[in-house]
């Protein structure tokens, strides 16, 4: 598909009402949905900065990055650069080549800028430049509303789609009219992952919490007929090759970075198996026991681990494809300042502090139950209202984050009091601030 015929739809949808332009856009260039789609609704993520272009315009005609400064207010520079570009050309790149264009500019790659400039119009030029900046000349919802419009599929169907389908595969099965009316995970179609949200509680999340330990990547494993697809969590194709000398059924499965199956989504027996709960989909599933347990499964956690946390009673995907949560990995030992505390109900709450150079820094508190108080801190229980504690006092405390904003630590839970240590043993601040 030529680029310029994409910049011409777009601009077109633009001034008229009814989306036609969108609709027969998608309809005539089926097979690019997925580009069109990557290039209108672009990722600010992956978006080129400011001195990519500036380091490809001093490579380009051989002046210093410093006669670019003007360039450097993002917001103005798509149509700065845009400008550069004729009115009209002769031929125009293709969807792959600018896509793969955007990609060599934002890795700092050789490109001429006069090639670039002279290889699209001022119009596709606008669509590029803004598409490389991270900036969509379409929303999803009015891609959605285009594809309705000639499709037996209403707006609203397509947008809930989004959150578990890549858009582009919405948009193809819409038009083949093979997306179903409700969610379902077939062999060889790709979906994305369940979102799974931060957890920053010690308490369990769900009445019955099944964990997983996460190393490395997952991706899902598809078979249908003689052929094996794998899928990243973005629904992206990649190249694995995982044996399945012994199955020779139809399946959709979750695989860990070793190439095991995690849990079974789809069989040929069972094609709703992900809407089962989760003990009849996982091969080992595990079951936070309690509070401690949790805090222990955190502790636990070594480098580039995660916490997983599910609800068991739940399908693979429920509440808007919600998995369920992930516990970031926590801060080790932190040796942290008592300053003191009073009685909250049935226990203690303590003020601790890291060190700034010499002096306290407090970081909020930490909550300890009646049964856990150690004979250091007893006193406190009996106070009247807050109890200052002169003494230097070092407990090893653990935590769930550093939170920069309110310059606190989230859910500190102390493990022991170490009289070995002094105050000059406590934790700096600054280095707390990295971990």
């Amino acid at each position: 598909m030529k680029f310029e015929d994409l910049a011409s739809a777009v601009y077109a949808s633009q001034t008229e009402p009814n989306g036609s332009a969108l609709a027969d856009l998608f309809s005539n260039n089926y097979d690019h949905a997925h580009d069109i789609v990557m290039i209108c609704c672009a990722n600010p993520r992956s978006s080129i900065k400011p001195h990519n272009v500036v380091k490809m315009l001093a490579n380009s005609y051989g002046l210093f990055p410093e006669e670019y400064d003007e360039l450097m207010e993002e917001h103005e520079m798509p149509t700065l650069l845009a400008s550069e570009s004729p009115q009209d050309v002769e031929s125009s790149l293709t969807l792959r080549e600018v896509i793969e264009l955007k990609e060599m500019i934002y890795c700092g790659e050789d490109v001429n800028a006069d090639i670039v400039f002279k290889s699209m119009s001022q119009l596709s030029a606008m669509v590029f430049w803004g598409y490389a900046f991270g900036k969509n000349c379409l929303s999803y919802k009015r891609i959605m509303q285009a594809i309705a419009s000639i499709t037996k599929y209403e707006t609203n169907h397509l947008q809930r789609m989004r959150s578990i389908m890549p858009a582009g595969e919405i948009i193809q099965r819409a038009l083949n009219e093979t997306l179903p009316d409700e969610y379902t995970i077939q062999p060889a179609y790709p979906f994305k992952a369940p979102h799974y949200s931060r957890w920053n509680r010690w308490s369990l999340p769900f009445k019955n919490t099944h964990y997983e330990i996460v190393r490395g990547k997952r991706y899902f494993a598809h078979r249908r007929g003689d052929a094996v697809f794998c899928f990243d969590l973005n629904a992206t194709r990649i190249s694995r090759s995982p044996a399945f000398n012994d199955t020779k059924f139809d399946f959709v499965c979750e695989m860990d970075s070793a190439d095991n199956v995690v849990e079974w989504l789809y069989t040929e027996n069972t094609p709703t198996l992900w809407k089962r709960n989760r003990n009849e989909r996982a091969l080992n599933a595990k079951k936070v026991e309690d509070r401690a347990h949790l805090r222990a499964l955190v502790q636990s956690l070594d480098e580039g681990e995660t916490l997983r946390l599910i609800d068991a009673d739940r399908p693979y995907f429920h509440s808007g494809a919600v998995g369920g949560f992930i516990v970031p990995r926590r801060t080790f030992d932190l040796p942290l300042l008592i300053l003191g505390g009073y009685r909250d109900g049935e226990g203690i709450r303590v003020k601790i502090a890291a060190l700034d150079g010499f002096d306290p820094f407090p970081i909020g508190y930490a909550f300890i139950k009646a049964d856990d108080i150690p004979e250091r801190l007893a006193r406190l229980y009996d106070a009247q209202g807050m109890m200052d504690i002169d003494e230097g006092l070092i407990g090893i405390f653990h935590a769930l984050s550093y939170d920069h904003d309110t310059k606190t630590l989230r859910a500190p839970y102390l493990t022991r009091i170490d009289t070995t240590l002094g105050q000059s043993d406590a934790m700096q601040i600054g280095d707390l601030m990295e971990r």
